[in-house]
């Protein structure tokens, strides 16, 4: 399922941005979405596919709920200050914050 949130933008993602990164994600209500991906972002497109843990150091490490505001275009920072996001490295939230650079918005109104 986690691939599909990156496939269903298509084209959606900066074009002038690339980037080939591990990430880890935790999702207690549906575990296939948990464990390690591999996020490779070019052109435009994105494309996720799972991975080993140990294809790389020290990974950002997401819950479902941080990835899904990455991925509705919340800036990295806030994502780590919320507790949504931890580890990485240094360079880490500069490129997840990129690759997902939206402006968020709600077109529903509660």
């Amino acid at each position: 399922m986690l691939w599909l949130h990156l496939q269903a933008l298509g084209n959606g993602y900066p074009a002038g941005v690339s980037a080939d990164t591990l990430v880890e994600v935790a999702d207690p209500q549906r575990p296939a979405n948990s464990g390690a991906w591999r996020l490779t972002i070019a052109s435009g497109r994105g494309q996720a596919v799972r991975a080993t843990a140990s294809e790389g150091g020290d990974v950002p490490r997401l819950t479902i709920g941080g990835f899904s505001a990455l991925f509705a275009g919340v800036q990295a920072g806030s994502v780590r200050r919320a507790g949504l996001l931890s580890g990485g490295t240094a360079g880490s939230d500069d490129l997840l914050g990129a690759a997902f650079a939206a402006k968020p918005y709600m077109i529903d109104y509660f």
